[in-house]
């Protein structure tokens, strides 16, 4: 479906404001910039559900919009509280800090509804890691120590050195039947975020309802002020 804008529509109704009311032609540019910002933050926050994992509210919460007040100047501010959120724009390398690697969430796909995001036992603030008593040497044998510890307790979070990875997994089960899942990667040394120009996007596709509205500020100001026509 194509939408077009008749920009006759616009400048028709902004001369008979400015014949009717000159004074009210600021309120209907104010009301324009701060309505134009409003659904750049509704329309980032679309962008955001689309292309990112939502692992809080708090990615759409940090959208927000500084409203425009001054008559004389008007300018409205759309922008994110969050840090992130430019490095998602930009995109950003983050480098390792430390002995091991960029700690990665595990793949853990689970159940449809948990499915992207990272449960609260599995969060690196919540793990403690169990450690391997002790043992050194070769690393199968620090390795076979750790599980080993780890199953006794009844379960929990070891380290594991498997030579071409690395990383932090979740110790379940008996002797019977021991289970190891990965939650955490620690093999990479760096790890390049690309970038996701969700405002630019958003920005973009605004072009074509910019006018539209413009258009419902100003017939606001027709209607307020009682323009025959309107």
């Amino acid at each position: 479906m194509f939408i077009s804008v008749d920009m006759r529509n616009l400048e028709k109704a902004l001369k008979d404001l400015e014949r009717a009311r000159s004074k009210a032609i600021p309120y209907a540019t104010r009301a324009f910039v701060n309505d134009a910002a409003f659904e750049a933050r509704k329309r980032w926050g679309s962008e955001a559900k689309s292309s990112m994992t939502l692992r809080s509210p708090w990615t759409l919460r940090s959208i927000q919009v500084d409203k425009a007040t001054s008559l004389a100047d008007p300018a409205a501010t759309v922008g994110s509280t969050w840090d992130a959120m430019a490095d998602q724009e930009d995109g950003k390398t983050y480098n390792r800090k430390g002995k091991y690697g960029i700690p990665i969430p595990g793949a853990a796909p689970g159940r449809r509804k948990n499915r992207g995001r990272t449960p609260a036992k599995n969060q690196l603030a919540n793990i403690q890691v169990v450690g391997g008593g002790g043992v050194t040497g070769i690393r199968q044998r620090r390795n076979a120590a750790a599980i080993s510890i780890a199953a006794r307790k009844g379960g929990g979070v070891v380290f594991l050195d498997l030579r071409r990875t690395k990383g932090l997994y979740r110790v379940s089960g008996t002797k019977r039947g021991i289970k190891i899942k990965k939650v955490w990667d620690l093999s990479k040394k760096s790890v390049r975020l690309p970038s996701n120009p969700m405002l630019h996007r958003t920005l973009h596709g605004m072009m074509d309802e910019l006018p539209r509205i413009a258009l419902k500020a100003t017939v606001f100001q027709l209607r307020r002020h009682k323009v025959f026509g309107y």
